[in-house]
């Protein structure tokens, strides 16, 4: 057990951080942290007590209370009960370090944000889903959803089009999965590594995975930007299926490490697990 940490809702691991938060919508941050004095490294889990007061500048009111986090490679990011964005940290080497979560102001070209349910970042993007079941996302252009070059960067968040309601998203390190509310998976970035088989392939704009798993539940993915790429879905029956490299699939040893599965295959060892929100 770690000490000092009691009552806690949710937790999320990154690269170099860790958060978590209880149940009375506190955060609790540590790890590698940058602060005034250079980089420091928090053993222990310390409080986040205080935000930036405003989009620009550098003083500081107490934090809100937060219902959402996601800890990414270098960034991080949370909900507060209102549905706002709160961002810390760095999301990609072109954008300065914030040393204390910033609200979110505007989107892409000045567009007002709605109220957020959920956030899931990455090294290379990060994800937001409304309450109207809308998909939003930032970061590298080629790995957004949005298309664009691989060297591209948007900064503000702006809302991936033509797609029909989403009710959970995933960023990963190459490739990010969302589930539609008929529980469809969808998947964009370098789906080389799975969801579409053939080695190369480059996906800019969400495409739903056909003939998967039926009503997803729940999906998980790689999130280091140099980790083993691995995906996973769980079905409406409990059932879980996997896809990426074969050895860490947990399909036995029928496949070598760097053998590439495309297409999610189900564990059969692993029927009628339990989703639990």
């Amino acid at each position: 057990m770690v000490e000092g940490l009691s009552g806690i809702a949710t937790i999320s691991a990154g690269a170099y951080h860790n958060l978590a938060l209880d149940n009375q919508g506190r955060l609790w941050t540590w790890g590698l942290e940058r602060d005034a004095n250079g980089w420091q490294i928090s053993i222990a889990p310390r409080k986040l007590t205080q935000v930036y007061a405003c989009e620009d500048g550098n003083e500081f009111t107490d934090a809100p209370t937060f219902k959402s986090i996601s800890s990414g490679y270098y960034g991080r990011a949370a909900l507060d009960i209102y549905g706002r964005i709160w961002m810390w940290g760095r999301g990609w080497e072109f954008v300065p370090w914030e040393m204390h979560p910033r609200k979110v102001i505007e989107g892409h070209e000045g567009v007002r944000l709605p109220a957020f349910s959920q956030v899931s970042i990455s090294g290379r993007l990060s994800l937001f889903l409304d309450i109207y079941g809308n998909m939003w996302s930032s970061g590298l252009m080629a790995h957004s959803g949005h298309g664009g070059e691989p060297d591209e960067y948007q900064s503000l968040i702006r809302r991936l089009e033509g797609l029909p309601k989403i009710r959970s998203i995933s960023a990963g390190a190459q490739s990010s999965l969302a589930v539609d509310i008929l529980g469809n998976l969808w998947t964009w970035g370098a789906c080389s590594f799975g969801s579409f088989g053939d080695w190369g392939t480059f996906v800019p704009t969400p495409r739903k995975i056909e003939g998967g798993p039926a009503n997803v539940q729940a999906v998980s993915l790689s999130q280091g930007l140099g980790s083993v790429l691995f995906n996973a879905a769980i079905d409406g029956q409990g059932r879980v299926w996997t896809w990426g490299f074969g050895r860490f699939l947990g399909q036995g040893d029928q496949y070598e490490q760097f053998d590439v599965i495309g297409f999610p295959r189900r564990i059969e060892s692993l029927d009628c697990l339990i989703v639990r929100r």
